[in-house]
């Protein structure tokens, strides 16, 4: 059964978890209390170095499903003769001919599991590899839809899964040398601040990026000059599941958080495809649908404390696409919009500062998946 599959990879994921909790070692934070619950805090492929959401249930994914069948039933036969180079082999193929499907993203689930597994028996950079390749695994299973209920709402399976990558990201994250493509080292320099910092080392994400691990605090007066500190090295991309109705951050192939949003009515539908960032403002003035004009503080502002604009060739500049707060949070999880994507409005905040648009120095705008 799939549940079963994810259950089973769960509680294996928990058991490393308790492993974890009591270990203290080298591969421990390197500055900084652990980010906690009150920070507010989900798997996606890699296909052309970009990460891709779980299929929806349908014939698509059952499509998916039948191509993946005989490459899965190879890799259990691999597995059972224990033969290595094999089960290697069977795994590129999968990797390469049919990774999104959801019986592939089940099978990372379990194998990611295992990987977690295998890190406590580790040390040093051997476990913090095991670890950075379990999370990614992990990831990929985090919009199966067995872990949502009928009214949408994650599953307790889902916050564990959940919960287990999250402290797989801060042990990676925090590796005091470094892991090669993920983080390096860095010193904080006087003057520096972290959207300084975003900007001069071109970092695929904004401010958000270099204090959530290091310092556990979304707070940018947190940083100080002298600080040791490790910048992540990969993209941050957002993406969007109008279906479950969930906006999710992930770095590379490897899941950050996601939030509850509410998107476009039947009417004015929340268009798909691929954007990029290229406006960000807090607390910005709204101008209706109708032309008339909010200030930022007026009760009838539908953008919240902050707006993020999102193009493409399709919908331009000028389309008016975005995601941005809301002063209705009761519409969250509904499709109320005029077409943009709603956040809560702290939420939306955040979100801001985990953006990036595209600046003089040449570091890169952040893409919106939307589908």
């Amino acid at each position: 059964m799939r549940l079963t599959h994810a259950v089973l990879a769960l509680v294996a994921v928990c058991g490393g978890l308790a492993f974890w909790a009591s270990a203290r070692s080298a591969e421990e934070p390197l500055t900084g209390p652990e980010p906690t619950a009150a920070q507010p805090g989900a798997a996606l492929a890699r296909p052309a170095e970009t990460p891709a959401p779980a299929p929806a249930p349908g014939r698509a994914a059952d499509a998916d499903d039948a191509r993946a069948a005989p490459l899965l039933e190879a890799l259990a036969r691999a597995e059972a003769a224990g033969d290595g180079a094999a089960l290697e082999a069977a795994e590129a193929r999968l990797r390469a001919e049919a990774w999104d499907a959801p019986a592939a993203r089940r099978w990372a689930l379990k194998r990611g599991a295992a990987r977690a597994a295998e890190a406590g028996a580790l040390t040093g950079i051997e476990a913090i590899r095991a670890r950075d390749e379990a999370r990614r695994l992990l990831s990929r299973g985090v919009f199966l839809p067995e872990f949502f209920g009928p009214d949408l709402a994650p599953t307790p399976e889902r916050d564990r899964l959940v919960a287990a990558i999250q402290q797989l990201n801060r042990q990676v994250m925090r590796y005091g040398p470094g892991l090669e493509g993920v983080t390096r080292p860095y010193e904080v320099q006087p003057g520096d601040a972290p959207v300084l910092i975003v900007s001069r080392q071109r970092l695929g994400m904004g401010s958000n990026g270099v204090l959530f691990w290091n310092l556990g605090t979304l707070n940018p007066k947190a940083l100080r000059a002298g600080t040791a500190i490790l910048l992540p090295l990969e993209e941050l991309t957002v993406w969007v599941d109008q279906a479950r109705f969930r906006l999710a951050l992930f770095v590379g192939d490897w899941f950050v958080k996601d939030f509850r949003v509410g998107v476009g009515r039947p009417e004015s539908e929340t268009p798909r495809g691929e954007f990029v960032v290229t406006d960000r403002q807090l607390n910005p003035p709204w101008t209706a649908p109708d032309g008339k004009v909010y200030k930022p503080e007026d009760p009838g502002n539908e953008l919240g404390a902050a707006w993020i604009r999102i193009v493409n060739d399709e919908f331009p500049h000028a389309a008016g696409y975005g995601i941005h707060g809301t002063r209705k949070p009761e519409t969250l999880g509904l499709r109320s919009s005029n077409g943009c994507v709603r956040l809560a409005n702290p939420e939306a905040v955040e979100l801001y500062d985990w953006v990036r648009r595209q600046d003089s120095n040449g570091g890169p705008a952040t893409r919106v998946f939307i589908r």
